[in-house]
């Protein structure tokens, strides 16, 4: 006989077969929220598939007293059961873990039945991550491969006929991808153009200390340039006094924004432009005269009109750039193949929601935590995107048959991107950051799923409002505080977190 089962643990369906071809099955009966089959004496309004499967559910109440028996086979029962097109309050959904399994939603309308929807989110975005990474790559080329940096030594004709030797570390890219200052032009995250901070402050202090003592330094007619009076009689000049500007006419030292710490040197355009992301500032004499910021930045220079940096979209365009190659790989196998699951599940836009909302996040505590780290990439979305399954398997777990195999698989999905998020280029703290918000995304934008009890409905009902209520409140939160603090938080081991001294220099990116 087919006997009713209602213990969560058991398969979808919930029926144990005999092993007779035909068997006796009442046709009143009914699928419950939770996908388990009850007797019709539970529930106001059967869904009778026997006798009309086209008739899903019927609004009427059948009494226990009409309950009729008859001779059905197992097979019928079977296919029908597995036919979630006629069953009601049941969706076929894309499963993170297991794409044959049922879930069950919660709904007003029983004949509602949920479509899976198509991948066009994640296919377009990764699109755009390719277009990106190889548009940057084109147009500056690559970084020297490799941990750390290099020192770089070069000499160049400076003034009065004499030539300079001078020494820049030139950082390399373990991604097989393009320098530093390629990305942060692109979009990348850098603190220092989203917000004035207390390390480029002093460096543009360092830089212009000595400028009170300047003055112009006439070499011949056509050759001068600001400098102290000591430089001045080392090049055997002509001194014309401290705070005295040069003429336009000759003036071949100029201001030279170079390295992406805010340094600044008053040189010539020959040692400027071998300089690591020299600028050669035409229309200045003293780097105090000028925003280095501004060229470090790129992206269209946006800052106040006080010259304070703002470029606040800075905390969602990594997600459509990557470091490198190598990372670029690594980012969108994950993203086609669980991102998508996600995207069937919520749609298009609930995906992109939940990406900007992780990513977001994710680079907001980053840049709260490690404020001077460069950084791209959507692994905070992608953390995020491993959070919303960790909420669906909790949603799911009376439902999942394999429960050790998607628990191993969730644990080996958050040790590798936090694994690779100890490396040089990575922000761990964005990964951290993403997963926080990716739970609260799961909460507030994944189907609400129910198993039957009212409780553990207002349950998952009061979750989903808890989601929307902590993610604006945590936005607001983490904005007041980044925007008011000028300084990275005092902490002697959260740099281990970030990055993990594998081999000597692996962390240092010669900024």
């Amino acid at each position: 006989k087919l006997i009713y089962e209602q213990d969560p643990q058991t398969e979808y369906g919930a029926l144990k077969k005999t092993p007779k071809e035909e068997t006796y099955f009442k046709n009143e009966f009914f699928l419950g929220d939770s996908g388990f089959v009850y007797p019709v004496s539970q529930k106001a309004a059967p869904f009778d598939p026997l006798l009309n499967p086209g008739d899903e559910y019927q609004n009427k109440r059948v009494s226990r007293a009409s309950s009729r028996y008859s001779i059905v086979p197992v097979q019928r029962v079977s296919r029908i059961l597995s036919n979630t097109m006629r069953v009601p309050r049941a969706i076929q959904a894309n499963t993170f873990y297991d794409n044959a399994r049922q879930r069950v939603r919660h709904s007003t309308n029983p004949n509602q039945v949920t479509k899976r929807h198509p991948a066009r989110f994640t296919f377009l975005l990764s699109v755009i991550q390719a277009f990106c990474l190889g548009f940057a790559i084109y147009r500056d080329g690559f970084a020297t491969w490799g941990f750390g940096y290099d020192l770089i030594n070069k000499k160049e004709y400076f003034f009065g006929g004499q030539s300079i030797t001078f020494t820049y570390p030139e950082a390399k890219n373990l991604w097989f991808g393009p320098r530093g200052d390629t990305l942060i032009r692109y979009g990348a995250k850098f603190t220092p153009c989203m917000k004035e901070t207390d390390e480029f402050d002093d460096a543009k202090k360092n830089s212009t200390a000595n400028e009170v003592s300047y003055g112009c330094c006439v070499k011949s007619s056509q050759e001068c340039g600001m400098m102290t009076i000591s430089s001045c009689e080392s090049y055997s000049g002509k001194f014309l006094g401290v705070g005295s500007n040069c003429s336009e006419s000759c003036i071949t030292l100029r201001p030279c924004c170079y390295g992406l710490a805010n340094q600044c040197v008053v040189t010539s355009n020959k040692v400027c432009s071998n300089l690591p992301s020299g600028f050669f500032h035409k229309n200045a004499q003293l780097c105090s005269q000028v925003s280095c910021v501004e060229n470090i930045c790129g992206m269209g220079w946006s800052g106040s009109s006080d010259g304070t940096p703002n470029q606040f979209w800075r905390f969602f365009t990594p997600i459509t750039l990557h470091i490198g190659i190598i990372h670029f790989i690594f980012n969108v196998i994950f993203q086609l193949s669980q991102g998508a699951g996600v995207e069937s599940v919520c749609g298009f836009w609930k995906t992109l929601l939940i990406y900007l909302l992780c990513g977001g996040g994710g680079n907001l505590f980053g840049s709260l935590m490690a404020p001077n780290t460069i950084s791209a990439g959507v692994s905070s979305s992608l953390y995020g995107i491993v959070a919303v399954e960790t909420v669906d398997i909790f949603y799911s777990w009376p439902l999942i048959q394999n429960k050790c195999q998607t628990i191993l698989s969730l644990i080996f999905h958050l040790t590798l991107i936090l694994g690779i998020g100890t490396l040089p280029w990575i922000d761990n703290y964005a990964h951290v950051g993403g997963f926080i918000t990716g739970i609260l995304c799961g909460f507030a934008f994944l189907p609400s799923l129910s198993y039957g009890r009212w409780k553990i409905r207002l349950t998952k009902q009061s979750l989903k409002y808890f989601g929307y209520l902590v993610i604006i409140s945590g936005f607001v939160v983490c904005f007041l505080l980044f925007y008011r603090t000028r300084g990275k938080i005092d902490c002697s081991w959260c740099g281990y977190i970030d990055c993990i001294p594998y081999t000597k220099d692996i962390c240092n990116n010669g900024f």
